[in-house]
């Protein structure tokens, strides 16, 4: 059997790598292939995997452009070229690009297709106006009106899958958490209650909402700490809104060891989670990385990860129609609550976002279908 997996972004490859080990955990090896071009710092990928193959793609400046479209277009291209080359059994490919999902679309007939949909494109993208455009509503059909082709599409989060849903009837359709990594114990910190302390991890950008953490932290009367693992283009902003509001923040930088982002986490109470609502998620990344520490949260993410903290108490959901009761909750919130949200927390991982979870749902999607192709 042979199975190629797709991946455009190396932001994606914490699930790619989660999928390749799930396949290779029933013996079977899977063909990587992947971009030559790095969305995150806008260059050539330097280090390359020998075992993997690479799209040579062109390059683009700006995630809101024409080129950036022309080059996920060519990849596309060139990797429904590569398909009708080698011939595989199943296709297993991230999205976006949603450019992807066309021409894949040409090569269902005879082959295995599986999607998994990380991100929702145009969609989550800050587009105000021009959300309306032409060009952006062609940029999702590309996606949407090809999924049907399909096996089996599988979704980041229900928030995802629900958007799909709504637009494509009859599609098979199943949401599969990441696996976080294996859960760090942080459980014997010491809550006082007193003060509070704030932790923010990950890229400070356009898609976080400064203003309403600003409106939020400034009504406290307690002393308030904000400990920040991260960088972005809006960090000194969001460094400066803090201070001048009172906050004494700590700017570790960015953190790549899980003992030293253990030390900083500690320090914390709650992660921040909160995005404008004009992004369309339902989970992120972040909360992951919280709750992988154990950390609970102060939330304004809506569907699964509202529901997260509403069904495992792990920390407070933020409604930025009513900040002073999110405020009260938390200023009432004892060393005992506290413990509880930890639990809670501990409790969330391991049935959503540990390995097991995330086999224990892969296994269901494609248990019958590797026993069909007789590995």
């Amino acid at each position: 059997m042979k199975i190629v997996l797709i991946n455009c972004f190396e932001t994606y490859d914490i699930r790619a790598n989660q999928v390749e080990k799930f396949f290779f955990n029933y013996g079977i090896k899977v063909d990587r292939v992947q971009s030559n071009f790095s969305h995150r710092s806008k260059k050539r990928i330097d280090k390359f995997n020998p075992n993997y193959t690479y799209i040579n793609v062109p390059k683009y400046k700006k995630n809101l452009s024409v080129s950036r479209l022309f080059s996920h277009f060519v990849f596309s291209f060139k990797v429904w070229k590569y398909l009708m080359s080698n011939n595989p059994s199943i296709v297993y490919c991230l999205i976006p690009p949603n450019s992807l999902v066309f021409f894949l679309s040409l090569f269902y007939k005879k082959h295995e297709i599986f999607y998994d949909v990380i991100d929702l494109w145009p969609e989550a993208m800050p587009l105000g106006k021009f959300k309306n455009l032409r060009i952006v509503k062609l940029w999702s059909s590309l996606r949407d009106r090809y999924l049907n082709r399909a096996r089996h599409i599988i979704t980041e989060c229900d928030y995802f899958k629900q958007h799909i849903e709504f637009s494509n009837k009859n599609l098979n359709l199943s949401t599969v958490y990441f696996y976080g990594g294996k859960a760090i114990d942080i459980s014997d910190k010491e809550y006082n209650e007193n003060k509070i302390t704030f932790c923010y991890i990950g890229s400070i950008n356009n898609l976080i909402d400064i203003d309403l953490i600003n409106s939020f932290i400034k009504e406290f009367d307690k002393k308030v700490f904000l400990n920040i693992i991260g960088e972005g283009e809006k960090k000194d902003y969001f460094i400066s809104e803090m201070r001048e509001i009172g906050v004494t923040v700590e700017d570790y930088g960015t953190v790549f060891d899980d003992e030293e982002k253990k030390k900083i986490i500690k320090k914390s109470d709650f992660g921040l989670n909160i995005m404008k609502d004009t992004t369309k998620v339902g989970l992120t990344m972040k909360s992951i990385e919280y709750f992988k520490y154990g950390l609970p949260i102060v939330n304004n993410i809506p569907s699964d990860t509202w529901k997260f903290v509403n069904d495992y108490q792990i920390g407070i959901n933020l409604d930025r129609n009513n900040i002073s009761d999110c405020i009260t909750k938390l200023g009432e919130i004892s060393k005992a609550e506290y413990k509880i949200m930890q639990q809670g927390v501990k409790q969330l991982y391991s049935e959503e976002f540990s390995e097991k979870a995330f086999t224990k749902r892969m296994n269901t999607i494609f248990s019958d279908i590797l026993g069909e192709m007789n590995y």
